[in-house]
């Protein structure tokens, strides 16, 4: 066990122009020190936010995560060459909805309208047209702690987000970046159970960087069950299967929080190195 020193302080990285539960943005100086020098695939399992996948080096990069919807939002910026023609997209949909900080009323009516788009199966709606996916990242700017999450209906049920939660310069900057590297990088976004990751289809010059929901903690990302001991035990069982075939990994987790312990990474964390950040 040690801590890492904070030697890469002062060097800028890309920040997602998503607010994602978990992201780890302001670890990067702490996490990427501890990559390989040379990664030939760089395979993000769990990208969610996708601090990681856009600021590490490799020859190739896969970004994954079981979240349909945010990889969704991520493939259609990777379509558009102009990120210009992007944002002006992202600012006529606020334009025409009168979205601002303290606009309670026309956040509602916009989530209401995106709803009806997306479970009207193909029906005529207001929205419709323009891209889902496009439509789903405004909502979510201008959302709760700029948060997703979908009820069971399939609609997207975060609330107002007041104070902060709107689409500013910072977040016009932070997609002028992203979009720039997602362009510039061999990246793939793709939307697979980790389960699905091929192991016999890497190599010894590859590596697996795991940041998966935390069994012992609750964010909208892993609530009603949506990451339980099952698939905790899933994912060790993978890590070990790439420790057997010399396929290097690094996972991200939690040991302890809020009086609960996480017996199972306890015990599996014997076998290997373990950093600890702050």
């Amino acid at each position: 066990y040690f801590n890492l020193q904070d030697t890469m302080a002062d060097k800028k990285y890309i920040k997602s122009p998503m607010n994602y539960t978990g992201g780890k943005h302001k670890l990067l100086h702490q996490i990427e020190p501890l990559f390989p020098e040379d990664i030939n695939l760089f395979v993000d399992l769990f990208t969610g936010g996708g601090n990681i996948a856009v600021n590490v080096k490799a020859n190739k990069i896969v970004a994954n995560d079981c979240e349909e919807n945010i990889i969704g939002i991520y493939q259609t910026f990777q379509k558009y060459d102009n990120v210009d023609e992007l944002i002006g997209q992202i600012e006529e949909i606020i334009k025409t909805y009168g979205l601002t900080i303290d606009n309670m009323e026309a956040y509602n009516k916009f989530r209401n309208d995106y709803n009806s788009l997306k479970t009207s199966q193909g029906n005529y709606s207001p929205l419709s047209s323009y891209n889902i996916n496009i439509l789903l990242y405004v909502l979510i700017c201008y959302s709760f702690n700029h948060q997703y999450r979908f009820n069971s209906k399939g609609e997207f049920n975060m609330p107002f987000g007041k104070e902060r939660s709107q689409w500013n310069e910072n977040m016009k900057n932070n997609l002028i970046n992203f979009h720039r590297q997602i362009k510039e990088k061999d990246i793939v976004f793709l939307n697979k159970d980790f389960r699905q990751l091929k192991v016999d289809k890497l190599g010894i010059n590859d590596f697996v960087y795991c940041d998966p929901p935390y069994l012992i903690t609750c964010a909208t990302y892993n609530e009603k069950d949506g990451w339980n001991q099952e698939c905790e035990e899933g994912l060790l069982n993978l890590l070990d299967e790439l420790n057997t075939k010399k396929i290097k990994f690094a996972l991200s987790n939690v040991l302890y929080s809020k009086g609960k312990t996480n017996d199972l990474l306890i015990k599996k964390k014997k076998k290997y190195n373990v950093h600890h950040l702050d």
